[in-house]
């Protein structure tokens, strides 16, 4: 039951977001067209931001798994050369 709940609340957003994009710009009523065009704007950077967000993560944990392997081979050296 909450699932159903959960998914109408997000074909909701999903439909207000759909309708503010510029598309419909000649469809919606004047009164709602402002707050439309500015969800639609907002979401569509969020998903920009957080698109990005994801890919500086990504690139932060290799950046760190490649100086964690590279300590490690140096001490290895450093341990062989002894």
């Amino acid at each position: 039951m909450r699932w159903r709940s959960v998914l109408g609340s997000v074909l909701v957003a999903a439909i207000i977001y759909a309708y503010g994009h510029p598309l419909f710009d000649g469809l919606r009523p004047s009164s709602i067209d402002a707050p439309l065009q500015i969800f639609h704007a907002e979401v569509t950077q969020a998903a920009i931001d957080g698109a990005r967000a994801v890919v500086t993560l990504d690139e932060t944990r290799a950046a760190r798994y490649v100086k964690t392997r590279i300590d490690v081979t140096e001490q290895r050296i450093k341990s062989a050369a002894q």
